[in-house]
């Protein structure tokens, strides 16, 4: 996997690796997911806001992109909307949202099988 592209309005036109202090890690940043998505990307990761978060899908969807949403809060209207877009362009759409919660308990649960599995 490539990381091709970051985000963040207050950070754009930076390097991450600058940003995050790993100067392994080149690709640029940009001020919107729109522009972002002009770099081309096989994958874009959506893990922002419900108000922005589907606007960001439907233009990865709309540039070719598959789309991990991990952003909460979207509702079945809007899933309805981007069913219909990944139809319309063959991509596919995986919803992860409240992520952060599922990672504790896979991790939690790795845990708990470690005891009993020990490799």
């Amino acid at each position: 996997m490539v990381l091709v592209a970051a985000v963040s309005r207050t950070h754009a036109g930076r390097r991450l690796g600058e940003v995050i202090g790993d100067a392994r890690i080149t690709c640029p940043i940009y001020s919107s997911a729109v522009e972002a998505l002009s770099s081309g990307c096989d994958v874009f990761v959506e893990y922002t806001k419900p108000d922005s978060a589907k606007a960001n899908v439907l233009a990865a969807v709309e540039h070719g992109a598959h789309v991990v949403v991990g952003t909460s809060g979207l509702t079945e209207q809007d899933y309805a909307e981007i069913d219909t877009a990944a139809r319309q362009h063959a991509r596919g759409v995986l919803g992860v949202g409240n992520f952060a919660l599922t990672v504790v308990l896979m991790q939690k649960f790795a845990e708990m099988a470690a005891k009993l599995i020990p490799q």
